[in-house]
């Protein structure tokens, strides 16, 4: 009985500071409130789970378009659209119903070859839109292009070109929307159109700024504007904060951040005198694919047309934290479980330990599946990083009994994980009769684990801007293997390790390095403020450890051989 009791007690305390760490992340906090009936113009793509622009034949319903400008009508008094493709031509017609006004936008953009007439198609399509005496009142004005210099797909010159074929045959002003660097770069645009649409994003800027200074960035880019272009008016087109995604050395996504940075800057922009166009109303899955886990999340609403954040008082980064704080408690209470039903002796210290890592497992889990949810957008991530969850999982409950074992002393945990190479010939070969075998299931554990972690620090290194730091899904099997490790090599009294053996595994030790000097270079790239980064830094190492330990006996043993 005193096993139950100290399991129980260590179980109960533990479960009380992870609550409360719980409670800490996801307690409503307050912020600026707005108190407006209506926001200025939001920008507005109607695509939704399965749809994209670039699905051929694709035409979004009148239906679907009614649907989400009976929706946005309660709050905002504008829309801007990005193209009349694709039924989009449809938007000032049912806006006008629901006094909503529209920001038409042209999409200019190199043609394909099924369609090399597009651009045109648009223009004439926009063109008819702004005549048509239906609509007046109703078309605010016709934005041509959306970041084409950005794109580099077309010149500043062409782009005039293309603004002019509109410009005068209008009764509404015409306007090129960039990024503000590229209206500096080439000022000759602002002769093109009647104002300046200009997108401010702190968040994507190439030194990305924090939610904390970001308003004072945005004001300082209106400020370097307005110096370029005197007496010329200008126009927001964009701006906003992701709600989910990977950081930007010391920028967060996540919904406090937007929340709070679409309410600071709705109360800032009155002082500046400008108008202004917030991205976007709903979330847009189909943009993870170009724009990884951050792009598709910068709605104000989420693809189930659900709102993310009020616009008055206190905001959670986290509204789901007492779900997610009970699925965590019952996953580390089935893990301290699983362990005493195996008997294990531990005094009152050895099941608070065991609670520790158990509280601290059945969070990493939720949150790896709160990761996978996130990230996964086509049938091949889900299954990639689904496979991961379920590792870390197996990572749980493996370790902890191979950890226990060796604490004890049992036979069991003198077991150690079953080479690389066994673990390659087992996959050329799966037989599930053979995971019975705890040295080949730690191995296979292992292997995924530092080959996980090494092609992901990788990708990382060459391709970071769109990829997301995998912390929660390799924390378990990475502070289990070397917890693990150090165990075994203190019960063997700290022995040297033979050389003979870590010779044979050359595959191990070069992986190890690889994965090393990846994360090194990531490291510096994403710079000390990323704590996403830093905390994919510390978990990697922690995954490449033992390997890497392998890798240096060698060397030192071949730098000793050289001298002699």
């Amino acid at each position: 009985m005193i096993r139950w009791f100290f399991a129980v007690l260590a179980f109960l305390v533990t479960g009380v500071v992870s609550y409360s760490g719980w409670w800490l992340h996801g307690h409503p906090r307050p912020i600026a409130d707005v108190d407006h009936p209506k926001l200025g113009c939001v920008s507005y793509a109607p695509y939704r789970e399965g749809q994209s622009p670039f699905t051929r034949g694709l035409v979004i319903s009148p239906q679907q378009i009614d649907e989400d400008m009976r929706l946005l009508a309660g709050r905002f008094e504008c829309v801007r659209t990005y193209s009349v493709g694709q039924g989009l031509d449809q938007v000032p017609r049912i806006a006008k119903q629901y006094g909503i006004e529209v920001l038409l936008g042209v999409w200019i953009g190199r043609p394909g070859t099924d369609n090399p007439q597009a651009n045109e198609k648009e223009i004439a399509m926009a063109i008819q839109l702004a005549n048509d005496p239906a609509l007046n009142g109703t078309i605010r004005a016709i934005v041509v292009g959306n970041e084409v210099l950005l794109r580099r797909e077309f010149t500043d010159s062409q782009m005039a070109a293309w603004i002019g074929k509109v410009r005068g045959h209008v009764p509404v002003p015409v306007t090129y929307a960039d990024v503000w660097e590229f209206w500096i770069q080439y000022p000759k645009m602002a002769e093109a159109v009647d104002y300046i649409t200009v997108h401010i994003l702190p968040f994507w800027e190439d030194e990305p700024v924090g939610v904390d200074g970001a308003i004072k960035h945005l004001r300082d880019v209106l400020g370097k504007m307005r110096a370029a272009f005197p007496g010329k008016t200008l126009f927001i087109g964009e701006t906003g904060w992701p709600s989910a995604g990977r950081m930007r050395q010391g920028a967060a996504p996540g919904p406090f951040n937007q929340a709070r940075y679409i309410r600071e800057f709705v109360l800032a922009v009155e002082s500046e005198k400008v108008g202004y166009n917030v991205i976007e109303a709903f979330d847009q899955p189909w943009k993870r694919v170009q724009e990884g886990t951050v792009g598709g999340n910068w709605g104000i609403f989420d693809v189930q047309r659900q709102q993310k954040f009020p616009f008055s008082g206190p905001m959670s980064e986290n509204p789901d934290w007492q779900t997610e704080a009970a699925v965590a408690l019952a996953l580390a209470g089935t893990i301290l479980l699983g362990l005493l039903l195996r008997s294990y002796g531990f005094g009152l210290v050895g099941w608070l330990v065991a609670a520790v890592a158990a509280q601290a497992s059945g969070a990493a889990l939720v949150r790896g599946w709160v990761f996978v949810r996130e990230i996964s957008y086509t049938g091949s991530a889900w299954a990639a990083w689904s496979f991961s969850l379920l590792l870390a999982a197996a990572a749980a409950g493996l370790l902890s009994a191979a950890i226990a074992d060796a604490a004890t002393g049992r036979p069991a945990g003198r077991i150690r994980p079953a080479h690389a190479f066994e673990a390659i010939a087992w996959l050329r070969r799966p037989r599930f009769a053979a995971l019975s075998d705890r040295a080949l299931a730690l191995g296979l554990l292992q292997f995924f684990t530092v080959f996980g972690a090494a092609c992901l620090s990788m990708q990382l290194m060459f391709d970071p801007r769109y990829r997301d730091f995998a912390v929660p899904l390799y924390l378990i099997p990475a502070v289990g293997f070397v917890w693990l490790n150090w165990l075994q090599r203190r019960a063997e009294g700290g022995g040297a390790m033979d050389l003979a053996t870590a010779a044979e595994r050359p595959e191990e030790r070069w992986l190890a390095v690889l994965g090393f000097a990846s994360v090194i270079v990531m490291a510096v790239k994403e710079g000390p403020f990323n704590v996403e980064s830093l905390g994919w830094t510390l978990v990697a190492l922690l995954a490449l450890l033992p390997w890497l330990r392998l890798a240096w006996a060698v060397y030192q043993e071949q730098r000793k051989a050289a001298k002699a």
